[in-house]
C-alpha cells in the first residue's frame, strides 16, 4: 500500500505540476466557450496543487474499501466532506466573497485536512492488527 500510494504521488505529482503551468492550454482543447473561459484554468491550477496530497490519501483510504473495510473511509469521508469540504464552500464563497475561488479552495482544503487521519487510521490498521489486517487475512463470507 505504502509503495502504491508512494508512486501514485509521484504521478499525479507530475501531471500537477504540468497542469499548472499549462491550464489554460489544456482547459482549450475541450472547449472555446468564452462564457466560462475565466475560471476553468483557475478551477485546474487550484485542484493541481492538491494532487500530491490526493494521491497519497486515495491509496490508503481504498486499502480499506479493498480489504472488506467499508465503514472506516465512510466515516473520514463523512466527516472530510459532509462536515468539513461542504460548509467551507459555502463561507469561502458567499460570505468571504471568493466566489468559485471559494469553492475549489474548500477541495483542497478538505482533502488535505482528510489525509492526515487517513494515514493515522491506516498507520493504525497496519501496526495493531486490527480491522486491516483482520480484513485481509479473514476472508469475506461468501453467505
Amino acid at each position: 500500500m505504502w509503495r502504491t500510494g508512494f508512486y501514485n504521488m509521484l504521478f499525479l505529482g507530475i501531471i500537477g505540476v504540468i497542469f499548472i503551468f499549462f491550464a489554460e492550454p489544456a482547459v482549450r482543447l475541450f472547449t472555446t466557450t468564452r462564457k466560462w473561459c475565466h475560471w476553468r484554468p483557475s478551477c485546474l491550477r487550484i485542484l493541481s496543487y492538491g494532487n500530491i496530497g490526493y494521491a497519497y490519501g486515495m491509496v490508503m483510504l481504498q486499502a480499506f474499501n479493498g480489504a472488506g473495510d467499508t465503514v472506516t473511509p465512510t466515516i473520514v469521508y463523512f466527516f472530510g466532506f459532509w462536515l468539513l469540504e461542504i460548509p467551507l464552500a459555502y463561507v469561502l464563497a458567499i460570505p468571504l466573497h471568493l466566489h468559485s475561488k471559494g469553492v475549489f479552495l474548500s477541495i483542497v482544503i478538505a482533502e488535505a485536512r482528510l489525509r492526515p487521519r487517513a494515514w493515522c487510521c491506516s498507520r493504525e490498521a497496519d501496526g495493531s492488527g486490527n480491522r486491516f489486517k483482520r480484513a485481509v487475512r479473514e476472508p469475506l463470507s461468501t453467505t
